[in-house]
């Protein structure tokens, strides 16, 4: 049995968010997300080499992230807040949307 590299477990999910860089503010959809981090699918290719970038997730709040991959409009983001604090946002986007 192959044994997986995640931390943590993830949720499917579909919820709207945007991504802040600096001055840009890019809309963007979550398609999972776990207490480690999340995917998203950006409206736009992020050009910028940047590797921090800002999650914004209304009504949950605002996550620093690094960007661990991109495939043209779909990044891999890794969550710098506590896990355990992660996972309580998890949680609540499971049971409230």
């Amino acid at each position: 049995m192959e044994q997986s590299r995640r931390k943590h477990e993830r949720k499917s999910v579909i919820c709207d968010a945007q991504i802040l860089l600096d001055d840009q503010v890019i809309p963007c959809e979550i398609k999972d997300i776990s207490a480690g981090g999340a995917s998203a699918l950006t409206a736009e290719k992020l050009d910028d080499a940047r590797q921090t970038v800002i999650l914004s997730i209304r009504p949950f709040g605002d996550f620093t992230c690094d960007i661990a991959w991109k495939n043209g409009k779909r990044l891999g983001l890794r969550f710098q807040n506590d896990p355990e604090m992660m996972a309580e946002i998890v949680l609540a986007m499971a049971v409230y949307g």
